[in-house]
């Protein structure tokens, strides 16, 4: 059945959010919704929905008690008959659930992408409580994690997992040149202390010792870069950094190995694109990263932090080429049958629908 959504993102910055807002709208416009965004002024979400034609709505989202946010809100959904309130960011949700007595037969959902923090502002955890019909976890680690921290059934918070866009995934690749020379190890993801990075840099003269030869890189940004410049400084020219790439995917397609070293993940979009690229993977076993990767199957699964694990099963891929083809081919085959977008979509309409039955009876 047919619905009009509003997608609520509080956020003016681009983030994996911000890109998955934009895949769900995209997504469900596909499959026949009418789609509304609800951003602020200025913001890089606005500006890429506008571009590919959909209704953008500005609002102030300016604080968790902006009255004006609140009513405009209520005007929105009254104006344009929507079905479904689906927010994305906290602030936005806080908003929207105070709201929610404007809209009573309209549904609030709610996507939650990283894991709740233990000390919520109260009114926070109110709009979680009472205001948000459905939290949508990425994974079951967070779904546990949520239902713990807010204290709700798990009716309340169903899994639906992230969607890979399989057209862009599959697209011809345009492979920096210095990438096709070499054995390169490396890691692409923002240079944050939960990414990891450290713990590849420690573990690359365990492997360098076996394979002289092989060449590190990370690709990214963010405030721990020159904190990783530093410790490589004494693996000389073997390091590469890289600056934030327009499309990631061309750098993890020249990896030989592709490594996901974090130490905190409710999901790793990362490791699934490394997949349907048929990279082997050697990633954390932490968070909903073993949702995504079948351990000895598509990927490695490593302890975190433990560089010496991480060694190992990098050079175990350097080691045997058809192990890494293998490992390669099924878990592009995973990523492919398991995390499409229509079935992230599929799911969302089924929580949708769910949640809105509850609201009419």
């Amino acid at each position: 059945m047919s619905r009009t959504i509003l997608l609520l993102n509080e956020n003016r910055g681009f983030g994996g959010g911000e890109v998955h807002t934009l895949q769900v709208a995209r997504i469900l416009s596909r499959r026949g919704h009418r789609v509304h965004l609800g951003v602020r002024r200025r913001s890089w979400l606005g500006g890429q929905a506008r571009e590919a034609g959909f209704p953008v709505h500005t609002l102030p989202l300016a604080n968790e008690v902006d009255y004006l946010s609140m009513g405009l809100i209520g005007l929105l959904v009254w104006r344009l008959g929507v079905d479904v309130v689906h927010c994305h960011a906290t602030r936005d949700t806080v908003l929207a659930g105070q709201a929610h007595r404007l809209f009573p037969r309209t549904a609030l959902v709610k996507s939650e992408h990283t894991f709740v923090k233990p000390r919520l502002s109260k009114i926070c955890r109110g709009a979680y409580a009472r205001g948000v019909d459905r939290l949508v976890c990425v994974s079951r680690a967070l779904q546990a994690q949520a239902m713990q921290v807010l204290a709700l059934p798990p009716e309340r918070c169903p899994v639906v997992y992230n969607g890979l866009e399989t057209e862009r995934a599959l697209a011809p690749r345009k492979i920096p040149s210095f990438l096709r020379e070499g054995r390169w190890v490396g890691v692409v993801g923002s240079f944050l202390p939960v990414k990891g990075q450290g713990f590849l840099l420690q573990a690359a003269p365990r492997i360098l010792e076996r394979f002289p030869e092989t060449r590190f890189l990370f690709a990214g940004q963010g405030p721990e870069r020159e904190s990783l410049e530093e410790q490589a400084r004494g693996l000389g020219d073997r390091v590469r950094f890289m600056g934030l790439q327009s499309d990631p995917l061309d750098v993890l397609a020249g990896l030989e190995v592709a490594v996901v070293p974090s130490t905190l993940e409710t999901f790793s979009l990362v490791s699934l694109e490394a997949m349907a690229l048929e990279r082997p993977l050697v990633a954390s076993r932490v968070g909903g990263i073993p949702e995504v990767v079948e351990d000895g199957v598509s990927g490695t699964l490593v302890p975190s932090e433990d560089p010496v694990a991480l060694a190992g099963a990098v050079c175990a891929y350097l080691e045997d080429p058809a192990l890494a083809r293998r490992h390669g081919r099924q878990g592009r085959e995973r990523a492919l049958s398991c995390f499409s977008l229509d079935a992230m979509a599929e799911n969302l309409e089924a929580v949708y629908e769910e949640a809105l039955r509850e609201r009419r009876r």
